[in-house]
This record gives C-alpha cells, sequence and structure tokens, in this order.
C-alpha cells in the first residue's frame, strides 16, 4: 500500500492498553522514534495519497483518554512537515480540517497549522 515504517507507527497502537492513557506514552514514544531514524518519511504518501501527518491527527483521538497527544510531538510534526503535506487532502480534509474533527486537538493546534499554510483556507474555498 506504499507505506513506510512511519505510517505504520502512526497507525498501529500498541496491544494490551493502546487505548489506555498509557499506550497514548508509547505511541507517542515509538513515533519520536521512527522520526529520529527517518524524518525525511514525513513528507511522502501512501497509495491512498495520504502522509503520517494524515494518520496522526486522525489516530490521536482513538485512545480513551481525554489527554491530548504530548504537545510537544505535535508541535514537532507540524514544524517538521513542510507545506505540501499540509496542503494535501485525506478523504476530502485538509489536515487542519482533520485536527478540528478530533476533540483531543485543542484550537492550538489548528491554529498552528493553518498559520504554517494560509493559503489553504483559499484553496478549500475554490473546490
Amino acid at each position: 500500500q506504499g507505506r513506510l515504517p512511519l505510517h505504520y507507527a502512526l497507525m498501529r497502537r500498541t496491544k494490551g492498553s493502546s487505548r489506555s492513557f498509557n499506550g497514548l506514552d508509547v505511541w507517542s514514544e515509538r513515533i519520536r522514534d521512527v522520526l529520529s531514524r527517518y524524518p525525511k518519511g514525513l513528507t511522502e504518501t501512501d497509495n491512498h495519497g495520504c502522509t503520517p501527518l494524515h494518520y496522526f491527527l486522525g489516530q490521536a483521538g482513538s485512545f480513551k483518554t481525554n489527554k491530548p497527544p504530548n504537545e510537544e510531538l505535535v508541535t514537532h510534526l507540524i514544524a517538521q512537515c513542510p507545506p505540501v503535506c499540509i496542503q494535501r487532502r485525506s478523504d476530502g480534509l485538509y489536515p487542519f480540517a482533520i485536527a478540528a474533527t478530533n476533540p483531543v486537538f485543542p484550537v492550538s493546534t489548528i491554529f498552528e497549522l493553518l498559520r504554517k499554510i494560509p493559503d489553504v483556507l483559499r484553496l478549500s474555498r475554490s473546490l
């Protein structure tokens, strides 16, 4: 399916307590580990056109906790993502919209995504 290890790290949770508070921390640590080994993976899309950022924003809310993912990790992912990742849609949604539909992300996450590429709002209106 054209996925890299980073795609899989973002898609898969750990077994057992993967949906718990601890599972969120383990998941976040695994993402950091894979990113440190292959930072260019952030720009790669799979066969569905999804970047790792899409998977991160979508999967973060699947844990049974109201705790958002580590803010430092979120900030790092957004900062490292090139514009093309933030301008690419998945299932019709830009990353800021995916974050907006996920209750674990604070408004500051959506703001950071929009601040990086404000033109994405014009792109979404022209479609």
